[in-house]
This record gives C-alpha cells, sequence and structure tokens, in this order.
C-alpha cells in the first residue's frame, strides 16, 4: 500500500480524486486504516482493498499524430469497443515516443522519430483535455518511461538519430507532477534504445534493447535486464530474459512480469512471449502470439493483457487493426475489439486507474 504522506499530499489533492465522492472515501478509509495500523488500533480490511492488477481501468491508445482512442467499459470481451476522444492540438510525437500512466492522467513523452524530443503531454480523461506539463532535461526517441509511486520515469533512448552511429543513452530521469519538474538520476548501468520499461514491485525495469546501433549493420538484441531502487537510488542487474529482444511489449500482473514480441535483431520478428516469476526468479516462455508483433501498444485490464498495432506488413484487413488479448491465467489468446480508426506505424497504449 502507498505511504500515508504521499496518499495526503499526492492522492487527496488529485483533481480525479477530488471529483469523485468514492475516491475520496477510499482515499481516507486508506489513510485511516493506515494511522490505525501503526498505533496497533486496527487490522487493515483486506476485503475493501483490492489490488492495483484487479482494476480494470481504461485503456487508451495514442498514434503518431496524436489521435487518441480507448476502450469504452465492459465486463465482457466481445463487448468492448474503441471510442475517440479528444486528440493533442499541435502536437505531433511522431515515432518513439513514450507513454505513461499516473494519477488518473495519461502522459506522452518525448519522440518524434529523426529530431528527438523532449516534450511531454498530458491528457486528463475527466477534463476530456490535453496540456503541457514541464519538458524533460533530455531530448529522447526510442525510450522507455512507466509511472511509478506518485512520479514518471524515463529511461535510455536516442539522443540524436540524425547522426551515425547513433549515440544512445545510459540517462535517467523523473518527473514529479507536484512540483513540475524534472530530477536526472543515476545511470543504467547499458546504453539502451528500444528497450522496454515497466514498473514493477516498486522498482523500475528496464529490459533487452539495443545496446549499439552501428550504422546499418545488423546488430543483436540484448536480453540483458536491469532495475532501479527509488528507495536505495541506485541500478542493479536482475536476470536476463530467455530471448534477446528490441521493439519489444512488456508489463506487470500480480508477481508477474510479461515480455511479448519484438525483433530479435532488424531482420527477424519475433512471436515468442516469455514471463518472469520473481517468487522462482526465472523466466519462462509462454504462448506465442498469433503474429509477429514489434512497437505494439499494450496495456493490462485486470488479468488480461491487451496487445494492439496496425501490422503493415500483412493484407488481412482484420490484423491490419487487429487486437490480441493475452489470458495471463488460461495462457491463451484471443482477438480483441479491432480499433477502427488507427492505421498508422507507431502506437503506444496505457491503462489509466480511473476509481
Amino acid at each position: 500500500m502507498l505511504e500515508t504522506g504521499f496518499l495526503t499530499d499526492v492522492v487527496e489533492n488529485n483533481e480525479v480524486i477530488r471529483n469523485c465522492f468514492k475516491c475520496r472515501q477510499r482515499v481516507k478509509a486508506a489513510i485511516d486504516c493506515q494511522r490505525n495500523q501503526k498505533d496497533g488500533s486496527g487490522d487493515l480490511p483486506v476485503e475493501q482493498f483490492t489490488p492495483r492488477d484487479g482494476m480494470l481501468g481504461s485503456i487508451f491508445v495514442v498514434d503518431e499524430n496524436g489521435r487518441c482512442v480507448t476502450l469504452k467499459k465492459s465486463t465482457h470481451l466481445s463487448e468492448l469497443s474503441w471510442v475517440e476522444v479528444q486528440a493533442m492540438h499541435n502536437h505531433h510525437p511522431g515515432e518513439g515516443f513514450a507513454v505513461a500512466s499516473l494519477l488518473g492522467e495519461l502522459y506522452v513523452v518525448g519522440g518524434t522519430g529523426t529530431r528527438a524530443a523532449n516534450s511531454v503531454q498530458v491528457y486528463n480523461p475527466v477534463r476530456n483535455q490535453w496540456r503541457a506539463a514541464r519538458s524533460m532535461i533530455t531530448n529522447r526517441t526510442s525510450h522507455g518511461c512507466c509511472g511509478l509511486n506518485g512520479h514518471i520515469y524515463v529511461c535510455g533512448g536516442v539522443l540524436h538519430p540524425h547522426l551515425l552511429p547513433r549515440p544512445l543513452s545510459s540517462s535517467c530521469e523523473v518527473y514529479n507532477p507536484q512540483l513540475n519538474e524534472w530530477n536526472a538520476l543515476p545511470d543504467m548501468e547499458k546504453e539502451r534504445c528500444s528497450l522496454a520499461v515497466v514498473a514493477f514491485q516498486e522498482r523500475v525495469w528496464a529490459l533487452g534493447g539495443l545496446l549499439r546501433i552501428d550504422g546499418l549493420a545488423v546488430v543483436p538484441a540484448s536480453d540483458t535486464v536491469e532495475m532501479y531502487d527509488p528507495v536505495r537510488g541506485r541500478w542493479t542487474a536482475a536476470k536476463p530474459m530467455l530471448t534477446g529482444r528490441m521493439g519489444h511489449m512488456a508489463a506487470a500482473v500480480s508477481d508477474k512480469l510479461y515480455v511479448f514480441g519484438g525483433w530479435a535483431k532488424s531482420t527477424e520478428h519475433l512471436r515468442s512471449c516469455e514471463v518472469y516469476d520473481s517468487v522462482a526468479d526465472q523466466f519462462t516462455y509462454i504462448g506465442d502470439m498469433w503474429l509477429h508483433r514489434p512497437y505494439c501498444g499494450i496495456a493490462v485490464r485486470g488479468k488480461s493483457i491487451f496487445v494492439m498495432k496496425w501490422h503493415p506488413n500483412d493484407e488481412s484487413s482484420r490484423s491490419k487493426k487487429s487486437v490480441y488479448v493475452y489470458d495471463t491465467q488460461t495462457d491463451t489468446w484471443k482477438h480483441g475489439p479491432n480499433m477502427f480508426s488507427f492505421r498508422l506505424k507507431f502506437l503506444a497504449a496505457v491503462t489509466v486507474i480511473m476509481q
């Protein structure tokens, strides 16, 4: 559970929470419960507090032109459908941007393809509006980011994509929305681009990617994994993946970290997937995707993981705007609701928790 100070200073003052009576009740109950636990006057009422991965949330997908769609909420997969929401005004993130969710809002960070950017755009689902936030310290494209405990973490990427060889970055930075400011963090152990970054068990995980770009040469993707502990302020190596990957996707559900697709190298697409079990401290393979899927949007809904992207090399009209759903409980794939308007190359997706 989040610390009491974070609940009182950040969560209670969030606009989404303030505008939702039920949310305010839940936050107050959590604060009271933590205070009672500290003074020994009460136990945690487990039935009132479900784990974060049990919350369905709302899935949002953003494309390189700043268009945005979301899934209408439904308890049945067959009844889900997409609806377009407010697009960004006068801003196209281009390729190589990253997305994250924080305190009921959607963050779009960096991008613009051949010219790395440091811009940050924030979407508020309650107001259906976008706004600009403080720019990052470093211009980045092909980086990764995630939201963790009230902060946005950004890692790696390409700094100057127009140069050859392209300079990669090991640098990281963190955004505090309450102060609207970015601060530098310790560098990762390795320079990485086209990596996956995900919050998992109170740490920021950086998985795979390219560790170098040698002009037009084919470079194998990395299988290395490292994790950042915000409390200790340092990176440490974690168990490597079974397959080196770049342009892949990662998502956390309960005590497991799932990795999907990508490229083994620039000419070899991957359908394989794997899962990291934190108890066993090892990766194992899970069911393959039906199509190879690099650079997809990925989002969690309950115990299911949605993978989505227009696939330019497949002639089937269904797969050109297809969505696939992985069931973490049965290790099976299903077709999800097709996206009706996205036919561009670069998409990113995230789940925004709004209770």
